[in-house]
């Protein structure tokens, strides 16, 4: 239920929000253990250096388009690089790949339909069919985005 209050207060905090700038958030599916991750945690399950949970399970990496402003966007906070960087598992000469899916929608519903999947969406995108982990013990609260604190938020 903290879930549920959570995107209430997000959305309603964010209703005169209607478009991307305000902050990316990383999302899983409902039932996947992680709430928190490190920024190291985050940039490693996006370069493939990191393929599993810590329960064990899959990590299956969503992206969205190459072309897309978020992509543009999350790349530049969370990996420090623009987006179209090739990425290589340890020991392997073939390029880490990831699901791509050309909006958010079809992000939310790949990832509350998939265990194991993350991806990232616009925080004023964000629903109960999916759930927002913070980063770095930070979630995308309206009072963390005001002080500038969320390690994802899109500061002007």
């Amino acid at each position: 239920m903290i879930t549920a209050y959570l995107v209430l207060t997000l959305l309603t905090s964010f209703a005169s929000a209607q478009g991307p700038g305000d902050a990316i958030v990383v999302v899983v599916r409902k039932d996947n253990p992680a709430n928190n991750l490190s920024f190291d945690s985050l940039a490693r399950i996006y370069r493939g250096q990191q393929t599993t949970w810590k329960n064990g399970e899959e990590v299956l990496v969503v992206n969205q388009s190459a072309r897309s402003a978020i992509r543009k966007s999350f790349y530049g906070l969370a990996l420090k690089d623009g987006g179209d960087r090739k990425y290589y598992q340890p020991g392997s000469p073939v390029p880490f790949s990831t699901m791509v899916q050309d909006s958010s929608a079809a992000v939310k519903m790949y990832v509350s339909s998939v265990a194991g999947a993350i991806g990232y969406i616009w925080l004023h995108e964000v629903d109960d069919s999916i759930k927002v982990v913070a980063i770095e013990n930070k979630a995308p609260t309206p009072e963390n985005l005001s002080n500038g604190i969320y390690p994802l938020g899109v500061y002007k």
